[in-house]
């Protein structure tokens, strides 16, 4: 019986040096686009909004927010933009548009600024 303890100790031991593994969380985003428009009816641009999920709207506060206001002023948008455009940009920005089967290729973001409602 002592043998069976001592083997099955040695199998099971190793499962407690056992770690969770680290990962990136999941971030949640709702999304809108809407079309803008020249006074001819061209499109000339897209004003996208990106609503984060509390949890990282959350993180996001605490790295960007330097004063503790519970919004971002200019500098800390900018701030922001200049931290995660070099990261998104391999990945089209999220914003891929095809115009009669045309893919548009890259389009870079302009006029960026992030701001914080309800905290």
């Amino acid at each position: 019986m002592r043998a069976l303890a001592f083997i099955a100790a040695l199998f099971l031991c190793p499962l407690g040096l056992l770690r969770p593994a680290l990962a990136h969380p999941h971030v949640f985003i709702d999304n809108t686009v809407d079309f803008v428009f020249d006074g001819g009816g061209k499109i000339t641009g897209l004003r996208m909004t990106w609503v984060f999920d509390d949890v990282f709207s959350d993180e996001l506060l605490g790295d960007f927010d330097a004063n503790h206001d519970k919004d971002f002023d200019a500098a800390e948008s900018r701030k922001i933009a200049a931290t995660i455009w070099p990261n998104m940009k391999p990945f089209h920005y999220f914003t891929y548009v095809w115009v009669d089967k045309k893919d548009l290729g890259l389009i870079l973001p302009s006029d960026f600024k992030a701001s914080a409602a309800k905290g």
